[in-house]
């Protein structure tokens, strides 16, 4: 099984253990400078799929300079991580553009994942925000995902 193909690893759970909880795993990899890495660069990172979000299971890759260490890990919260709750679509995108234009001023802003709630959210609410955020230049790389009544907007850089 490939380590980096979230679909097999996603089908494997799902039919082996459903009712995994905690799922952990590290992968590390020594390149030297004429080995060609085995990332998928330039490529949408399925570890982010509404699976691995609803499991709040993390993808991670780090470099160290001379391994590339992925991993996978359940979500826990950390100060640089932000949950809100939002009574409507304007309320939503009102935060949204003040919190990150905020942070865009913060050069040092840790700020990675903001997420809100709303009782009652339009089905698209993931695009329209994708559409505002592209539209304002509030983030260059970013996902938008919708789980029911969940936006979830993370990012790497500004």
């Amino acid at each position: 099984m490939s380590y980096l193909n979230a679909k097999r690893w996603e089908n494997f759970l799902r039919a082996n253990l459903p009712q995994l909880d905690k799922f952990y795993l590290k992968k590390t990899v020594h390149f030297a400078d004429d080995y060609p890495t085995p990332m998928y660069l330039g490529e949408r990172n399925e570890f982010s799929s509404t699976y691995w979000l609803e499991k709040r299971w993390i993808f991670k890759v780090e470099n160290d300079f001379e391994n590339l260490i992925s991993s996978i890990k359940p979500y826990k919260k950390n100060w640089a991580d932000l949950h809100l709750h939002c009574k409507d679509c304007q309320h939503a995108e009102s935060l949204v553009g003040l919190i990150l234009t905020q942070i865009q001023s913060k050069a040092e802003d840790k700020l990675r994942l903001f997420s809100f709630a709303m009782p009652k959210i339009n089905n698209n609410m993931d695009e329209y925000l994708t559409k505002f955020i592209r539209e304002n230049q509030l983030l260059d790389d970013f996902t938008v995902e919708q789980i029911k009544n969940d936006v979830y907007i993370k990012w790497t850089s500004f």
